[in-house]
């Protein structure tokens, strides 16, 4: 990959591994301090406030992402309706969640979904900010503040569970510092001298023209939303929280683990979208490279947790636990699927295929909640996980067909058939280790895997240069 992405990948991905430890760090503590009961309440509460912050962004993030890669003086001019169309769904929302919190009299879930509301409705908004700078490519900002957020978070999430806080002052305090991450993305975006810049040429896409290409976004964030949350919703309605609980337990760390290959298709989409139609061979170049990478990081993850599954779950959550080990040798091969998706869906962006990209993954988010409302009553959290998987291979599929009809080049088999030997040492290793201490077990078999890779020539001695500059961007 070139070297901007490659760095731009490294800053995402370590500021997104450190930021997902201290939340899975965060995660921890609520399942152990509050049981399975009430960490499946917190659950459920940000399911709701997902789905409904996907309405709120109305497809923006991405929308502003592109429009500045492409032309950020245009995007200038437009900012004061884009400002006003964020502003207007974000009260829409609070006023919903404030008629549910009054008719529910005040019940522990809608408490819960409101305080939560607020704290991740103001993450979005920093978000927002975040996508312009992504356009400019300028990802380090990004980087630094969502990592010391979430340490601030976590800190503060942590102390209060020790101290026998439950749930209600811990999302205060996320609240607290969603609104000081606002302040700061504000800051560096006046410091940036965004709106500021040299006039735009030509008329400027009205509400109307920016609702029809960021709404294609919103119903592809919805669908994606629905994937990753309609499961716990309905196992909430049929199995009750604590069910919830035990499934949460194993998403988290698979969320956690797919971080990192999934921002290499975040860091490459302005180069997508600047190389489509000029560069042709650029653009081959980086799909290329950024679509094998993905895969040799994801695919290690999911066979790692695969085997290690019931040690590594009672290791970080405690026996209480235990059940999570079967959804979580299952849910786990969710990653490298999703990554290939992700990848897929940065390309369709790219090439102004958003209703598209909308309508594939909108069918199958509307094949999730089907297949869970009948497999879930029948065969629980179980049954969930294998939905999840399932329905993520389709898409991923429907995505890559029309990735290729838009020029993707094809694979070559030959890089990828030289990992082969890796992933073969990386099983072996983690069989050989099961019974010792899981820390041991993930950390030789990854070592293993690393060296294989290298070993094997899977991976070119100028993508490993590229690789260390990444994650060591301050070193140059």
């Amino acid at each position: 990959m070139t070297r901007s992405v490659a760095r731009n990948a490294g800053l995402l991905g370590a500021s997104a591994i450190g930021s997902r430890g201290l939340s899975f760090l965060l995660a921890l503590f609520l399942a152990r301090g509050l049981g399975p009961h009430d960490y499946g309440l917190y659950a459920l509460a940000a399911a709701v406030v997902m789905l409904m912050n996907q309405v709120g962004d109305v497809g923006l993030s991405p929308y502003v992402t592109r429009a500045v890669a492409r032309e950020r003086a245009a995007l200038d001019a437009s900012l004061r309706r884009l400002l006003a169309i964020r502003g207007t769904l974000v009260l829409a929302g609070a006023a919903a969640v404030v008629a549910w919190l009054l008719a529910s009299g005040g019940s522990e879930l809608s408490r819960a979904v409101a305080i939560t509301y607020l704290a991740l409705t103001l993450e979005s908004v920093a978000y927002l900010g975040y996508a312009y700078l992504q356009g400019l490519e300028r990802m380090s900002f990004e980087a630094g503040t969502t990592l010391a957020a979430a340490a601030v978070r976590t800190g503060g999430g942590v102390a209060l569970i020790v101290a026998g806080a439950e749930l209600e002052p811990v999302l205060w305090w996320m609240a607290a510092v969603s609104l000081v991450q606002v302040l700061a993305v504000a800051a560096r975006l006046r410091a940036a001298g965004v709106g500021a810049g040299t006039p735009a040429r030509g008329a400027q896409p009205g509400v109307a023209a920016i609702l029809a290409s960021g709404g294609a976004m919103m119903l592809v964030g919805i669908a994606n939303a629905v994937v990753l949350r309609a499961d716990s919703l309905v196992i909430g309605a049929v199995d009750g929280a604590r069910e919830v609980g035990l499934y949460t337990a194993a998403y988290a760390l698979v969320t956690g683990a797919v971080m990192l290959p999934w921002m290499v298709s975040v860091a490459v989409f302005p180069r997508l979208s600047s190389t489509f139609r000029r560069d042709r061979r650029a653009f081959e170049r980086a799909w290329e490279r950024s679509g094998r990478l993905t895969l040799l990081l994801g695919l290690p993850a999911a066979l790692l947790a695969t085997i290690l599954a019931t040690p590594i779950v009672e290791r970080i959550y405690g026996d209480g636990y235990s059940p999570s080990a079967e959804v979580l040798a299952i849910l786990v091969w969710w990653i490298p699927l999703v990554t290939l998706s992700a990848l897929c869906a940065a390309l369709l962006r790219a090439a102004d295929r958003e209703w598209t990209l909308a309508a594939l993954v909108g069918g199958g988010a509307l094949l999730n909640v089907a297949a869970n409302l009948v497999v879930v009553p029948a065969h629980g959290m179980v049954g969930a996980s294998v939905v999840t998987v399932s329905i993520e291979a389709l898409v991923m599929a429907a995505l890559w067909v029309v990735a290729q009809r838009l020029g993707a080049p094809r694979p070559s088999l030959q890089p990828l058939m030289r990992a082969v030997p890796a992933a073969a040492g990386l099983v072996a290793v983690a069989i050989a280790l099961r019974e010792a201490p899981v820390e041991l077990g993930i950390a030789a078999a990854g070592a293993a895997y690393a060296l294989l890779l290298v070993l094997c020539r899977a991976v070119s001695p100028r993508e490993l240069r590229l690789a260390r500059r990444a994650a060591l961007p301050a070193s140059r």
